[in-house]
């Protein structure tokens, strides 16, 4: 799977991934997505977040937001963004409609719309990412 769009993440994960780097961003995603974490002061190796980060990368995530309650957006606009792009190349590819709508559970129409559609571009650069 490519990596997720970061012009598209939300603020908080993208906070998260400066605080405690991609990985840890992208972990909490993909085990949290949707949902929260508490995070405590700190944690052993059996605490859950030592589990789904590793015990480094849950030590530094407590570090920077011990005793926040955080929500974990789902990154819903990332994730459709990736998922226009896959869907516009197996077409360009020459894959039928009716797989492509099958592949993502989508109707043709919908798959259709996506190729007709002027979508954000997951390679888009980040303005802030240009170095001076």
């Amino acid at each position: 799977m490519h990596p997720l769009p970061r012009h598209l993440l939300p603020p908080k994960l993208l906070e998260i991934a400066e605080y405690c780097g991609d990985k840890t961003a992208m972990d909490l995603l993909q085990h949290y997505g949707g949902g929260h974490v508490c995070v405590p002061q700190q944690v052993d190796a059996l605490h859950q977040l030592s589990q789904v980060l590793g015990p480094r990368a849950a030590a530094a995530f407590c570090e920077n937001f011990a005793g926040e309650i955080i929500q974990i957006p789902k990154a819903a606009k990332a994730f459709r963004a990736l998922r226009n792009t896959e869907i516009r190349r197996l077409r360009k590819e020459r894959e039928p409609l009716f797989n492509v709508a099958r592949k993502f559970g989508l109707t043709e129409r919908q798959v259709l719309t996506i190729c007709n559609s002027m979508d954000e571009d997951v390679g888009q650069v980040d303005m802030f990412d240009i170095d001076d």
